[in-house]
């Protein structure tokens, strides 16, 4: 549901997500149009965020070094035997 709304309304989701992980707007928008999310969360999707991080490091789209293993919750995934 959050994926079809972030899709339905750009400039909103972008909002929420600018204030979050202080990324720029333009840059969000354009990553929440191309996106499709999976409820996955394997090490496959670990490594392609780690990877993913890496890259906006390097250019510096992030300048932070956030912690990505605080945004996984697989417990829930586990609940709903998602996952």
């Amino acid at each position: 549901k959050a994926q079809r709304w972030a899709k339905e309304h750009p400039q909103e989701a972008a909002d929420i997500v600018t204030k979050e992980f202080k990324l720029p707007k333009d840059v969000l928008i354009n990553v929440i149009r191309k996106s499709h999310v999976s409820i996955n969360l394997d090490s496959a999707t670990v490594k392609a965020n780690q990877a993913t991080l890496a890259y906006l490091q390097e250019t510096r789209v992030v300048r932070n070094q956030p912690n990505l293993n605080e945004f996984y919750a697989p417990q829930y995934l586990k609940e709903l035997k998602l996952q």
